[in-house]
């Protein structure tokens, strides 16, 4: 469990800046079939190491014109001898701001609005639900329950707290239906600051040239830079943190503290030199630190303590005389230079080295695979009935003028599994008869759109029991 909140906890920390990321809340919600006699209560730390252990925590961020918020919750548990977890998210993305409001559950073009529950799964699937790039296609073979419909509202959404209701209608792929009421989610943040989201770090180390640049995000990339901030008093640290993957299980992390008081830390658009050591403040505090794992990574940036050799074997620190710049650049980025100076560790291994750092302020890489295409919701297509249906079902539409009008029809992951041409039809309200029987398709949750020769009309969804 140390690894997977680590790994959640680096997850979470890489998009706090200019987004959003809460780390310890509550959910709850009654649900059964056919109406709620259960109840399911969530409460915890998302970043907890205990077993059995229970958690809520989520992300809200935005890429280009594409907005995520997830609020994810787990329970994790010991039966028959296997650790396993029931999982919980309500996840909304769109293609505009989402912010406090009504959100109607469904899929769009670029637009996923949901709630889904995970049972008895491989823990490890809590990173995934979290993951920026969360997508469907796992959850077929997890036999999920997805809501079907349904609302999710947003009540309160900022740096600091998200908070919101949901209730509706959720099926899994064997067709089990379970309703929904009373769902209540809270989620706070406290999780370090991080002043500096992205960088660049050029570094020699004796005779050897190094290279790091991209996010401070483990779960995205082998290597990354950034810088996390946090006060006592009017005592403020800043950890410079630098990594780079050396193989499947170990990093290389470059780091360098600065800690001053409030009133020697440079303005935007100045520099302050610090000295090295810990004599005082404000000083300057650079190390190695080699062969580590990712759960020393978390001690580092989630403790306000500096790095020693008690707690780390192979960590290199500093045994010559020396200072090092800090800088706030006008655009709000920041530098640092470490002109250069002797590290040693505990088996006297020592070597030169000098440092150059650049930060930055940068939305998340993390979405990296085009959006999944579902249908856009449109006032002008009905419900379609029956729904569940057997054999054929009714899909009602409105036309403003005389058009082709052809239907597609996506899986549950939002694949295309179906085109249809079903005609020309004149202005006015329009029922058309769907057989199922001629696409040849399985049982299950369907959702079909409707096109002109010009424009989308709309969507709806079905559930097809064949």
């Amino acid at each position: 469990m140390n690894k997977i909140t680590t790994l959640i906890f680096l997850g979470l920390i890489g998009i706090t800046n200019g987004q959003n990321a809460w780390d310890s809340g509550d959910l709850s919600f009654d649900y059964g079939s056919p109406f709620p006699d259960e109840t399911v209560l969530i409460s915890g730390d998302f970043l907890s190491s205990e077993i059995p252990n229970q958690g809520v925590g989520g992300i809200g961020f935005s890429l280009g014109d594409t907005s995520i918020v997830s609020c994810v919750a787990y329970d994790i548990h010991v039966t028959e001898g296997d650790t396993l977890a029931d999982i919980f998210v309500i996840f909304l993305q769109d293609s505009t701001e989402i912010g406090p409001g009504y959100h109607i559950v469904g899929f769009g073009a670029g637009a996923i609005k949901l709630f889904v529950w995970l049972q008895d799964v491989d823990p490890a699937m809590v990173i995934t639900m979290l993951d920026t790039s969360f997508n469907l296609d796992s959850l077929s073979t997890l036999n999920a329950y997805v809501s079907l419909s349904g609302q999710i509202e947003i009540s309160e959404l900022n740096e600091t707290s998200l908070s919101g209701n949901f209730a509706g209608a959720m099926m899994n792929t064997d067709l089990n239906l379970i309703l929904v009421n009373n769902g209540v989610f809270s989620v706070t943040n406290t999780l370090p600051a991080l002043a500096f989201s992205h960088g660049s770090l050029e570094l020699t180390a004796d005779t050897t040239s190094v290279l790091i640049e991209g996010a401070l995000n483990p779960l995205l990339n082998n290597g990354g830079v950034g810088a996390v901030t946090s006060q006592q008093g009017d005592t403020l640290t800043t950890n410079l943190f630098g990594y780079i993957q050396e193989d499947d299980e170990t990093l290389t992390v470059y780091g360098m503290v600065f800690q001053a008081s409030m009133e020697d830390y440079p303005e935007p658009g100045a520099q302050t030199e610090f000295t090295i050591g810990l004599e005082g403040i404000p000083f300057a505090f650079p190390y190695v630190l080699k062969n580590a794992a990712l759960e020393q990574v978390l001690d580092l940036l989630d403790s306000d303590s500096l790095p020693s050799l008690i707690d780390f074997e192979n960590l290199y620190l500093p045994i010559s005389d020396g200072s090092a710049i800090y800088g706030n650049n006008i655009d709000e980025g920041a530098f640092a230079v470490l002109p250069g100076l002797i590290v040693s560790n505990s088996a006297g291994d020592n070597f030169w080295l000098t440092e150059v750092w650049q930060l930055s302020n940068a939305v998340l890489s993390g979405i990296t695979e085009p959006l999944p295409q579902h249908p856009v919701s449109q006032v002008v297509v009905g419900n379609a009935y029956p729904n569940p249906f057997n054999s054929s079902v009714v899909i009602p539409f409105e036309l403003t003028e005389n058009s082709q009008i052809n239907m597609l029809i996506y899986n549950m992951l939002g694949q295309e599994v179906g085109s249809l041409m079903i005609g020309n039809y004149l202005p006015g309200g329009h029922h058309y008869q769907l057989n199922m029987d001629r696409l040849n398709l399985a049982g299950g949750l369907y959702y079909f759109s409707l096109h002109s020769s010009s424009s989308h009309l709309g969507n709806g969804n079905f559930i097809y029991l064949k």
